[in-house]
């Protein structure tokens, strides 16, 4: 029962702040892009379950895959082969790609590794990355815990991160 409360209080949390976001996006007439690799759109659902959120969120992506990654973002594979496609340098390049596939100001990235179901993990990597006005912020972070737990976890930071940058840039006092 204990964990079933935590789970919706996570989940009330993160729609708090997809609100917020959205709310800001709507007043300055500002679509997002959202590339997932690792939380299986989640957080494209936490935006979409926003009464009109077709008026901010213009293109989502939810993939496992470099491929289609490469041929739907335009993205040269050899930043993939280079690097994996776990990494900085790509997260940069998925961002860069979804914006400009979707013709937007601000596109979200977000990159990781999740395993098996059973096991507890410790430091599972993810890179969030976010296109904003031309430039891309990208973050590394370590998150420990079951798959779902990890997944809520990216999930929650990466909306955090969108909230933080775009209050800072629209100058909103949260």
């Amino acid at each position: 029962m204990d964990e079933l409360l935590h789970i919706q209080d996570r989940f009330y949390r993160m729609s708090n702040i997809a609100s917020f976001i959205a709310d800001v996006l709507k007043k300055n007439n500002v679509k997002i892009a959202i590339a997932e690799l690792c939380t299986g759109g989640l957080i494209s659902a936490m935006i979409n379950q926003i009464p009109k959120s077709s008026e901010i969120l213009e293109r989502t992506i939810i993939t496992c895959s470099d491929q289609t990654i490469i041929k739907l973002l335009e993205i040269d594979k050899s930043i993939i082969q280079k690097n994996t496609l776990i990494s900085r340098e790509a997260t940069i390049a998925i961002a860069r790609g979804i914006a400009k596939s979707a013709k937007v100001d601000i596109a979200l990235a977000v990159v990781g590794e999740l395993n098996d179901y059973s096991k507890i993990y410790l430091d599972q990597e993810a890179f969030i990355a976010l296109f904003f006005k031309g430039e891309v912020h990208c973050l590394k972070y370590y998150f420990f815990g079951s798959r779902i737990e990890i997944i809520f976890s990216i999930t929650e930071k990466s909306l955090e991160y969108v909230l933080g940058i775009i209050s800072e840039h629209f100058n909103i006092i949260n």
